[in-house]
């Protein structure tokens, strides 16, 4: 067992390519013992490397850069501790690649902590663990702290085979390009910056879920989530200053996600499992939460909290249309058009109605039904709310919104009638309830700008 320790001597120190002993150096060092800033060249002879620690601690801004590190058999811990001067690792490739893609399989610790610094691990690049052998079991504990001032930069981390769990607290900013594993748990705090650009378990064979909890003041930011299992993301310590915002890209269970006191952006999203997506925003905190319907993919969605002064659902057409059980086009009422498109409008009715042509676009229904069966009845022939359309007819694979409530709960749901193209509608049609306002008793305080003002798609 050998441990190296490499440091500055002088103003302008540095080490070409850095060979290690391969079959006994278990312990790197590099430090700044003096106010003189350094580097290194490719390290290499890694084969025996348990550990490598680099810190910047002087009272002198002095900088470390350390080139790009390969063939970590053995390496279980990277710890990076920079204060004033700023640490590079792994700046010319992957942090733990060899030929065969990775040796970083038992790599269980990366600590990194950055005050008045910059820290840029393998930023731009991939850092692999538990990539190469699917017979190793490794957890991969991430932990980064960024003081005020301070910026921790990551890269890609891999873990195809393992399992991540990140601990993170920024009054700085912290930046991650992917986390992906089995599967992937977050804890982050503070009042900075917090991003991951995606997060990944889609390589799951089962399992493949994901789960981060939120606190604080900061801007907590999961740019896309694509899960093979379930997704559990709770903001509900985020304080009145914070935010959350998460784009969901391809989750295949069920999705849910609470937000905080401060500003919640959410953008939905389900795989071929149809899962459902539950939102629950923060209590009267009379902001102004937006929800984004994914374009191609989603499931139903339920949301608790919606302030209908404040908050919005962008509703996107070809979302509604993938979330119904049958393909169809949905139609603006009374004119038989292809798609409604534009400018949300509302046809509100309480009784047996005619419906002209028009630019409406939701049928609301002012009165409660028990159950989404009893509004089918309603609207269909004979029924207290039955309809007739002036023009066009709608067939089996053309569809129109409708807007209604059990007195409890308001929904927006899709209703499909039979195969006979009629300008009334017989027996027999269904309802796709897709968004579910847990909640709001009353169907009508539910406007237009709540549901983006206009239709996406």
């Amino acid at each position: 067992m050998r441990t190296v320790n490499l440091y500055a001597k002088a103003a302008t120190a540095s080490y070409g390519s850095v060979v290690l002993d391969a079959s006994d150096t278990t312990t790197l060092v590099l430090a700044d013992t003096v106010a003189y800033s350094f580097g290194t060249g490719n390290i290499t002879g890694t084969d025996s490397l348990t550990s490598i620690t680099a810190t910047t601690s002087t009272s002198t801004i002095a900088d470390l850069t350390i080139g790009t590190v390969v063939d970590l058999n053995d390496l279980t811990s990277v710890s990076l501790t920079a204060v004033l001067g700023d640490i590079t690792l792994s700046t010319d490739g992957d942090f733990g690649a060899d030929a065969d893609g990775a040796e970083g399989d038992v790599l269980s610790a990366i600590t990194l902590s950055a005050t008045t610094a910059t820290i840029d691990f393998a930023d731009g690049q991939a850092i692999y663990a538990n990539s190469f052998d699917d017979d190793v079991d490794t957890t991969l504990t991430i932990t980064a702290t960024a003081a005020t001032s301070s910026t921790i930069n990551m890269g890609s981390v891999e873990s195809d085979y393992g399992y991540i769990a990140m601990n993170a607290s920024a009054t700085g900013t912290i930046t991650v390009d992917s986390l992906q594993a089995l599967t992937v748990t977050i804890v982050a705090s503070g009042a900075g910056t917090f991003t991951v650009s995606d997060v990944d378990t889609a390589t799951a064979t089962s399992g493949g879920d994901v789960t981060a909890t939120f606190s604080g003041a900061g801007a907590f930011t999961l740019s896309a989530v694509d899960a093979d299992g379930d997704v559990t993301i709770t903001g509900s310590d985020i304080t009145a200053s914070g935010t959350l915002t998460v784009l969901l890209s391809d989750v295949d269970g069920d999705a849910t996600i609470t937000g905080g006191a401060g500003i919640s952006t959410i953008t939905t999203s389900n795989g071929a499992t149809s899962g459902a997506t539950y939102i629950t925003l923060g209590a009267s905190n009379g902001l102004a939460d937006v929800i984004n319907m994914n374009a191609t993919e989603v499931g139903v969605i339920e949301i608790t909290n919606f302030e209908v002064s404040y908050d919005k659902i962008e509703t996107d057409v070809s979302a509604l249309i993938a979330a119904a059980t049958s393909a169809l086009s949905i139609e603006t009422l009374g004119d038989g058009s292809t798609n409604v498109t534009g400018s949300i409008s509302f046809e509100t009715i309480t009784a047996a109605a005619s419906i002209a042509a028009s630019a409406a676009q939701i049928l609301v229904l002012n009165s409660d039904f028990a159950l989404p069966s009893m509004v089918t009845t309603a609207i269909e022939t004979g029924g207290t709310f039955a309809l007739t359309l002036t023009s066009g007819a709608f067939v089996a694979t053309e569809g129109m919104l409708i807007l209604w409530d059990d007195g409890t709960d308001s929904y927006l749901s899709i209703y499909q009638g039979d195969s006979t193209a009629a300008t009334v509608f017989d027996s027999g049609g269904t309802l796709d309830t897709l968004v579910t306002f847990v909640g709001i008793s009353d169907c009508t305080t539910i406007t237009a700008a709540s549901l983006g003002g206009s239709f996406n798609s």
